[in-house]
């Protein structure tokens, strides 16, 4: 089952796209707000990682591993700055 979740996974960002504008309007929401954000179900980091390019402290999480495997992944590219954020 695993080895299907991960495949599954693997395809997320094609098809995931959410509503046009969304990632603009948490980033927004989040740079109005004090503190920390927790993004539940982050899956393979779509909102996550661009809260953290804006200067947003950001925990995600998942129950999904073959979701945050991915996740990790694009932030290990985009450098040390993101990812203390993350």
């Amino acid at each position: 089952m695993e080895q299907y979740a991960r495949i599954d996974s693997s395809y997320y960002d094609n098809y995931a796209f959410g509503l046009t504008g969304d990632v603009k309007f948490y980033v927004e929401e989040a740079q109005r707000s004090p503190g920390r954000v927790l993004e539940l179900a982050c899956g393979t980091g779509r909102v996550t990682i661009p809260l953290a390019l804006a200067g947003i402290d950001v925990v995600g999480i998942d129950l999904s591993e073959p979701m945050l495997d991915i996740a990790r992944e694009k932030l290990a590219k985009l450098g040390e700055g993101v990812r203390n954020r993350v």
